[in-house]
């Protein structure tokens, strides 16, 4: 029987996991670096519709993608070559290749029908195991279920019944005497044009005001985002049924969040929903703390929360509210071309040059990653159209906290993030008046 409790939630909802022979706990324990290997690329892995659409060949294009991901991690293709010697004879009997190794754990990608019965994988296993050249094997491969979502997008036959499924591997385990986790995605496969699921793609609807249509068909970037957002233009009540609706279940270890503050001075005219300006609307404090953002948060996960300088304790509130306690912030410094500081910023008190990215977590053992631990918490960089937060602060967020990762109040589209919002769009456009003197905008 699985030990769940070795299970991270977000992984249990998107995979079936089972073990044997106590599997999971030998690699929990024993392997704990392996283990969260396997944890990552899990977490990061999504099944686009162009995956399942593309002939695969000896080696699918599904079964490629997980293994560069362990590829990066260290993991290595491997030949184990045995001998056996009768009467003073020696012979060799090679096993075969491993598709992925690192230090005495085996794991094989089986999505095709290369290995249907999953013989090859189960007594190489075995046999590795009995030599003690291996403490535990993994296999990921697909969930039966998913062969519906196939017959529906038409790789029905490519994928049928002759290929290898869970329902195809349970069975095989009586008898078996080496440690064993098996994986198998059970998450609905997203499609590369607009982020819906393969069940349920369909030709899209014609836009309404306020939303915005998705890349074009060809488009090569495997990004997942909102069709059908109110975010910035239509805020309100309804935006947290939206958010719920857009996530169908996911939650995501590391959540990014620009929401569109609510502020002014004396004469309203630093407010972004200010008419002179014609910016973007915003949301006041209550709706945005009422967004169900800890329903779709991973347990352990991370917040990274755009805060301005003198809102900094509905900030906290915020991010209280959502589930996160506040741990530390990274400071933006706003800088001109020659390196000095960008004074053309706004303020009450004094003149802004600085913005706050506050940092919280959520659940136990959520420390950052080890590059976060080297990591100064002061970016400097040339400021963007009003509101725009630089594009550096993805590769600090990327090496310091595990995917997968959600952009709340997106500008654009960004390879590898699934983002929300009504300017989630590859085709980002400015659509109000900004001043023609901004630093990034002026140098492009």
């Amino acid at each position: 029987m699985t030990n769940q409790a070795l299970v991270p939630a977000e992984i249990a909802e998107r995979f079936e996991v089972h073990e044997w022979r106590n599997g999971l706990a030998i690699l929990a324990a024993a392997h704990p670096d392996k283990w969260r290997d396997i944890l990552d690329v899990l977490r990061g892995f999504t099944l686009l519709r162009s995956d399942i659409l593309k002939p695969g060949g000896s080696k699918g294009l599904i079964a490629k993608k997980l293994d560069s991901h362990f590829t990066k991690l260290g993991w290595v293709e491997k030949q184990f070559k045995t001998r056996i010697v009768v009467d003073k004879s020696e012979f060799i009997t090679p096993t075969h290749k491993v598709d992925c190794y690192k230090n005495r754990v085996a794991l094989e990608v089986e999505w095709n029908n290369k290995d249907p019965f999953y013989d090859r994988d189960l007594n190489n296993f075995r046999l590795l195991f009995e030599l003690r050249a291996i403490d535990a094997g993994v296999i990921i491969t697909r969930c039966t279920e998913l062969q519906q979502i196939f017959k529906q997008v038409g790789r029905g036959k490519s994928f049928g019944n002759s290929t290898t499924h869970m329902a195809k591997l349970r069975p095989r385990l009586d008898g078996e005497d080496a440690p064993l986790l098996f994986s198998a995605f059970v998450g609905q496969p997203m499609s590369k044009t607009n982020g819906q699921s393969a069940q349920s793609f369909r030709k899209p609807e014609p836009s309404s005001p306020g939303r915005t249509e998705g890349p074009s068909p060809g488009d090569p970037r495997l990004v997942t985002r909102a069709k059908d957002v109110d975010g910035r233009d239509k805020p309100g009540h309804d935006a947290g049924e939206n958010v719920l609706r857009f996530a169908k279940g996911r939650r995501f270890a590391t959540i990014l969040a620009d929401p569109p503050w609510q502020f002014t001075n004396r004469t309203g005219k630093m407010a972004p929903e200010h008419k002179r300006l014609s910016r973007y609307g915003t949301m006041t404090l209550d709706v945005i703390k009422a967004l169900p953002v800890g329903e779709i948060a991973a347990t352990p996960s991370h917040l990274y929360l755009w805060c301005p300088n003198a809102m900094l304790p509905d900030g906290i509130a915020v991010m209280q509210a959502w589930g996160f306690t506040y741990k530390s912030n990274i400071v933006w410094h706003k800088v001109r071309k020659d390196g000095g500081s960008d004074g053309r910023g706004v303020g009450f008190y004094f003149r802004n040059v600085t913005e706050l990215i506050l940092f919280g977590v959520r659940g136990k053992n959520a420390r950052t990653l080890a590059p976060g631990r080297r990591q100064v918490n002061l970016l400097a960089t040339r400021k963007r159209e009003h509101s725009r937060k630089p594009d550096e602060q993805y590769a600090i967020i990327e090496a310091c906290s595990a995917g997968p990762y959600l952009e709340l109040f997106a500008r654009g589209a960004r390879r590898g993030w699934t983002s929300w919002g009504n300017q989630a769009d590859e085709n980002y456009a400015l659509t109000w008046k900004t001043y023609a003197y901004n630093s990034l905008m002026a140098a492009e």
